[in-house]
C-alpha cells in the first residue's frame, strides 16, 4: 500500500512534483492567535500541545513540544517557510529559532 502511495506521488500531476520541479518556496508572517493544551480529540484522549494562527492560508495550527509552548506568546510572530503549491512546511522560526512539530520524527 505505501508503495502505491509513493508512485502516486511520483507520477501523478500534483502540486509535490510541481514544487520539487520549480523549487519555489514562500516565507510568510503569522501571528499567534492562540495557545492550546490538546486533551480529547474525537472518541480518544490525547496529550499535547497546538498553537493557533490568525487567518491565513498556509497554516492555521501547529502541535509543538511542551518547552515551545511555555516559551512563545499570543501575539508572537512566527515565520512560516513552505514550498508554493503543496504549501509543504520547510520550516517554523519564532525569535530566529526553529521550531519543530512534536510528531516529526527525524
Amino acid at each position: 500500500m505505501g508503495l502505491l502511495n509513493l508512485l502516486g506521488l511520483f507520477f501523478s500531476p500534483n502540486s509535490l512534483i510541481r514544487d520539487l520541479n520549480q523549487k519555489k518556496k514562500i516565507i510568510t508572517k503569522l501571528k499567534i492567535e492562540n495557545k492550546k493544551l490538546t486533551k480529547k480529540a474525537g472518541s480518544y484522549f490525547i496529550s499535547g500541545y497546538a498553537i493557533y494562527f490568525n487567518d491565513n492560508e498556509f497554516l492555521t495550527t501547529y502541535a509543538v513540544s511542551k518547552n515551545t509552548f511555555e516559551k512563545v506568546n499570543i501575539g508572537d510572530e512566527i515565520y512560516l517557510e513552505c514550498s508554493k503549491f503543496g504549501k509543504w512546511i520547510i520550516d517554523i522560526q519564532w525569535n530566529s529559532e526553529s521550531i519543530e512539530n512534536r510528531s516529526y520524527v527525524k
